[in-house]
């Protein structure tokens, strides 16, 4: 399944991958710059060192997926499913995902959905979810298109520069025999 190479569509050549224990600094960078543009994440800064992060990308084990989309050597987006640690969630992960300004909107999100979409029916997870600002329509739109639902709205969820906004609760409910539904 991975790596694979992507055409999107202005035309650039993406990899995704796993990640690796090399991609630990331009990770954190990533991160830290889509942050900072504090629309998206719930924080303006990731305080993980680099050798913490190295770390912890060296101990990820399966049912956790970490994967990374790269164009011409540079990370330009992520995701992340972790499964949840409570005993009777174990059928669950938590997504969550990034993109670098500049190369939104051209088919990384897709490809990248895609990707962990066909991964999460293989590894026999049943149910993904995610949490998404309510002002953040272009990814609730991408997650609408791949088969996620809004489960609920967390209202005033976040309070920024004395802005609030809410967040929505959205999951992907992946079709298995004993579940009726999904998508």
């Amino acid at each position: 399944m991975l790596p694979r190479t992507v055409t999107i569509k202005d035309g650039k050549e993406i990899v995704i991958r796993h990640i690796v224990e090399q991609d630990a600094a331009p990770y954190l960078r990533l991160l830290n710059e889509v942050c900072a543009e504090e629309e998206f994440m719930l924080r303006s800064r990731f305080n993980m060192t680099v050798d913490e992060e190295r770390d912890f990308i060296r101990n990820l084990r399966t049912p956790n997926l970490f994967i990374v989309a790269e164009h011409s050597g540079m990370l330009v987006g992520w995701v992340t499913l972790f499964r949840h640690s409570a005993p009777y969630c174990q059928h669950v992960v938590e997504l969550g995902m990034g993109l670098k300004k500049g190369f939104r909107g051209i088919g990384i999100g897709s490809a990248l959905m895609q990707t962990i979409l066909e991964w999460v029916r293989e590894a026999g997870i049943e149910k993904v979810t995610l949490t998404v600002r309510a002002s953040n329509t272009v990814a609730q739109r991408l997650y609408e298109k791949f088969g996620f639902v809004r489960e609920g709205t967390r209202t005033r969820q976040v309070k920024h520069k004395g802005q609030y906004d809410d967040d929505y609760q959205m999951a992907y409910f992946v079709l298995t025999p004993d579940i009726a539904g999904g998508a």
